[in-house]
């Protein structure tokens, strides 16, 4: 984002009660500087990534943040693991084992029959 223009990334994490959650989505939907934004289970209603050009320009989206909803930010620093994309298929889970035989008073499974 840097190369655009704008050097600042930031992590908003935003609450708001449900009878604003409607208006904080509209918000969010006309804020320009939005990268991503994900409605997210727990305590914040959603978590948006966004980019500024300067540390006013992002404290101008976190004032329109704050109207509907409670905004808590991080900026980022770097990015140790930038985005990318997913490869291959997902590594399959382990099968079941099947649960072991019980150990006789000389602690050697016994045979089932």
């Amino acid at each position: 984002m840097e190369r655009l223009g704008f050097p600042m990334t930031a992590i908003i994490r935003v609450t708001a009660p449900e009878e604003k959650f409607r208006q904080l989505k509209a918000t969010v939907r006309n804020l320009t500087e939005v990268l991503e934004c994900h409605h997210v289970t727990g305590a914040d209603s959603l978590v948006l990534k966004v980019a500024a050009v300067s540390v006013a320009h992002l404290e101008r989206v976190i004032e329109a943040l704050g109207r509907p909803g409670t905004p808590t930010t991080g900026i980022i620093l770097s990015s140790p693991v930038p985005r990318r994309a997913i490869h291959g298929l997902p590594r399959a889970e382990p099968e079941a084992r099947a649960p072991a035989k019980p150990l006789t008073s000389a602690g050697r499974h016994a045979r089932r029959r």
